[in-house]
Parts: structure tokens; C-alpha cells; sequence
């Protein structure tokens, strides 16, 4: 998985120097641009000069085909190291740093220097990591805590073993569980870290089924962070290391997880086409990602408008949870939401209330707060006052319970003391519902096994 050797490219004032002189005068093209003829001259908005959009439109407007790309081949250079891009879409939510993983970092970055042996005597842990990531999605907390002491285990026994690459494989693997419960935890950042932390480590075993599923793992953290366009060229990395792996479940399940970031993207119809033809070839006992490809297909359905349909494949997801409280909780959600645009606002009110108390162990307090609130929306909308009090009343234990912070808690005790006074409004609402967007970083919107565990 060495990095190949890219040729230079073009500067873009170059690529443009070339285009502008086959054009005509810079008068010409600034007419031909609907301009004064003095628009180009001196414009230095940015190191490059013009504005991206000003670029594109130029190109366009000298009749060069796929301004897009030209543009693209004159201005990217080529990031090879995928912590670079990671680090780059850091949501920066100033949280305290995670006390386990500052603990964790000089013991795992000792292992970068460390000599690793192909054989080797390895107890292996396959068998906990499976059980922990499928624990994750039921009790959040109790599978944090026996994953860090799975890794503290597992680094106990590197440091005083021969260092096995099986070892050092399964050690990647925890580390792997953990940042997909950072991150469904609402710490993103510190999801970043244990990924870009573990990176050099699966470069050291060089195995691809370990590439893949880093890579994967990494995907759906950038649709979190909105980074949909890179989530999309991280999937079809993992596919391929998959496929080179002959690792044909995980290849199989990458091409759900493509149709997971295609839409979130809002990709929707051919998201929805690649999952008719993927959905039959997904084995009966694999029932975690035929859940996930029914919940992805209703999700294409009902932003194509095809209600109904949404509705028959959601009830399709939830047949399948099972004891999966973080799908049976989203399902719900989404189910309610479906509902409303259906006019069924008891149902949908009755899904609500079964959803948040799962998402209460199962996500962070800032999501769990946003929800609550949307839910709120509904109620006041119903004059369901009851239903609001004890709304407020459990948003506030649970935020506590998962250590909101001062700011979050102020505008829930806010919400509680606006309806104990019968003074809640849809203004109030609307900007207590601002407050808590507030309590995070404003996303940058981008215009992206052997082991079978998803993201």
C-alpha cells in the first residue's frame, strides 16, 4: 500500500495563460463574460488570484470543456495520507481531552518503532472484539469500558510478548470499535484521534483487511463531519482492499456502507439503485447490514417521495433489529418522522417517545438535546403540555447523566421553566432549538472484515 508517484501539475495560471491566448484579448473574454472590460485586471482575492467560481466561469466562458476538471487538475494536489485529510475535517469541538486516550497515545505510538514478528504466539481476542461491537449498539457505556480493557490487555501483552502482527492486527481492530463509539458518542474529534493514531500501525502489519476496514470506519466519520465527497473515495478504497483481501462479505457490506455515504450525500436515486441490485446478494444471517441497507433504501425512498414504500421498509428494518437498541432507536425516529409527513402525528408522537430514551444511552448529549427538542416541536404543536413536562424532566437526567455541559443543561432548564409557567412559544422554541445548535461547531458543509463489524 506504498504511495505511487503523481506527476506534477499544472499551476492553474499557467493552464489558464494557455486557454485565455487560444480566447482572444482579456477585453473579449470580459465582455464575453457580461463584465467591464477591466474585470480581470488585478484580482487577487485569494493566493490563486481569482475566486474558484470565477476560475470555473471563465474557463466556461472560453469554451473549454469540463471547466470543472481543468480547474481541479490546475489547483489539487494529490493527499496521500489519509490523517491529513482527516485532520483537515476536524470539527474542533473543544471537549476536554479524553483522559483514556491521552493515556493511550505514548503506549500505542511506542509500537510504530517496534519490531513485529510474522508468527508468534497470539491468544487471540477475535471472538470479544465481535461481541464488544455488537455490545456498542446495546449499552454504549459498558462496552466502552471493557474495550479500553481489552486494549490495555492487549498492549500489557505486546509489550512483554514477541509482538506478533496477528497481535498487533486484533490491537487495531479494538482501537477500531472504539472511535466508531466515540464517534456515535458525538466525540468526533477524538474519534479523529484514535484513527489517525492507529494509521501508522496498520501500515506496519500491511494487511489490506485491515486497511479496508480502517478506511471504512474512517468513511462514515466524515459523513458525520460532513465530508461526504471524501467518505465516497474512502469507501471505494476500502472496497478495494476488500477485494484484494478476498474478503467477499466485507466487499459485499462496503457496497451497503457506499450506499450509506451516497445518501447522506443526497445521491438518493442512484443510492437506491445500487441497493436493489446489492440487497439480494447479502447473506439471511447477516442480519446487521440487511438492516442497514433496508433503513438506507427507506431513507432514498422518502426524500424521492415515495412514502409508502419508506414506511414498508422501515417496518422491514425494525423486523430485523433484534437486540440492537442504536438501529432500533434510529428506526423509530426516522419512522416518526415518516409519519408526520404521512399525517399520522399519534404514531409518529408514539415512535418519538420510544426512540429517545434508547438514543439516551447510545449518543451524545448535545444530539440527544436536539432531538428532544424536535420532539418538543411536535408536542407544542399538539398542546401536549403533559408530555412536555415529563420530556424536560427526562432530558434534563439524561444530559446530566452524560455530563452536558453548563450551557446545555442551562437552555433545557430553560425549556422545563418556559412550560411550568404555561409560557412556551413557537419563538421561545425556535430559539431555545438555536441555543443548542450553538452548543457545537458549525459543521463545514462540503458542495462524500474477518473481523464483520459495520461503522
Amino acid at each position: 500500500m506504498s504511495a505511487k508517484k503523481t506527476p506534477p501539475r499544472r499551476p492553474i495560471r499557467k493552464v489558464l495563460a494557455i486557454r485565455l491566448k487560444k480566447f482572444g484579448s482579456q477585453r473579449q473574454i470580459c465582455e464575453a463574460m457580461g463584465e467591464d472590460s477591466c474585470y480581470l485586471s488585478g484580482q487577487d482575492r485569494n493566493e490563486l488570484g481569482l475566486r474558484e467560481h470565477d476560475y470555473v466561469r471563465l474557463l466556461a466562458t472560453c469554451k473549454v470543456r469540463r471547466p470543472q476538471e481543468v480547474f481541479y487538475e490546475g489547483t489539487v494536489e494529490l493527499i496521500v495520507d489519509p490523517t491529513e485529510i482527516l485532520e483537515y475535517a476536524r470539527e474542533h469541538q473543544k471537549l476536554e481531552p479524553d483522559v483514556f486516550l491521552v493515556a493511550m497515545r505514548p503506549q500505542l505510538r511506542r509500537l510504530e518503532s517496534a519490531k513485529l514478528k510474522a508468527g508468534g504466539v497470539w491468544q487471540s481476542c477475535e471472538a470479544e472484539i465481535l461481541a464488544l461491537d455488537r455490545l456498542r449498539r446495546r449499552d454504549r457505556d459498558r462496552a466502552k469500558h471493557q474495550l479500553q480493557q481489552l486494549l490495555i490487555s492487549a498492549l500489557d501483552r505486546l509489550a512483554r510478548g514477541t509482538r506478533p502482527l496477528r497481535g498487533v492486527f486484533e490491537l487495531c481492530c479494538i482501537v477500531l470499535v472504539l472511535a466508531a463509539l466515540y464517534r456515535l458518542a458525538g466525540r468526533r474529534d477524538d474519534a479523529v484521534d484514535w484513527l489517525c493514531l492507529i494509521w501508522p500501525l496498520v501500515r506496519k502489519t500491511g494487511n489490506l483487511l485491515l486497511y479496508g476496514l480502517w478506511y471504512q470506519k474512517a468513511a462514515y466519520l466524515l459523513v458525520d463531519l460532513h465530508y461526504c465527497a471524501r467518505a465516497d473515495d474512502f469507501i471505494l478504497k476500502a472496497q478495494d482492499c476488500f477485494s484484494l483481501a478476498n474478503a467477499n462479505r466485507e466487499r459485499l457490506r462496503s457496497l451497503v456502507d457506499r450506499a450509506y455515504v451516497l445518501t447522506h450525500w443526497g445521491h438518493h436515486q442512484e443510492s437506491k439503485e445500487r441497493l436493489l441490485l446489492v440487497m439480494p446478494l447479502i447473506p439471511k444471517d447477516d442480519h446487521e447490514y440487511r438492516l442497514s441497507a433496508h433503513q438506507t433504501l427507506a431513507n432514498n425512498l422518502q426524500d424521492l417521495g415515495d412514502l409508502e414504500g419508506a414506511r414498508k421498509e422501515l417496518d422491514a428494518a425494525i423486523d430485523l433489529v433484534g437486540d440492537d437498541n442504536l438501529a432500533h432507536a434510529t428506526c423509530l425516529w426516522r419512522r416518526g418522522k415518516l409519519l408526520v409527513k404521512l399525517g399520522d402525528i399519534p404514531a409518529a408522537l408514539a415512535s418519538f417517545a420510544k426512540a429517545l430514551p434508547l438514543f439516551a444511552s447510545l449518543t451524545g448529549a448535545s444530539e440527544l438535546a436536539e432531538m428532544g427538542m424536535e420532539y418538543a416541536d411536535l408536542l407544542w404543536q399538539e398542546s401536549r403540555r403533559p408530555e412536555l413536562l415529563t420530556l424536560a424532566t427526562d432530558l434534563a437526567g439524561w444530559i446530566d447523566q452524560l455530563d452536558g455541559h453548563v450551557r446545555l443543561r442551562d437552555t433545557i432548564a430553560d425549556f422545563r421553566a418556559l412550560i411550568e409557567m404555561n409560557e412556551l412559544t413557537a419563538e421561545s422554541l425556535g430559539k431555545l432549538r438555536n441555543a443548542l445548535k450553538g452548543t457545537k461547531a458549525a459543521p463545514r458543509v462540503e458542495k462524500i472484515r474477518g473481523l464483520p463489524f459495520g461503522g
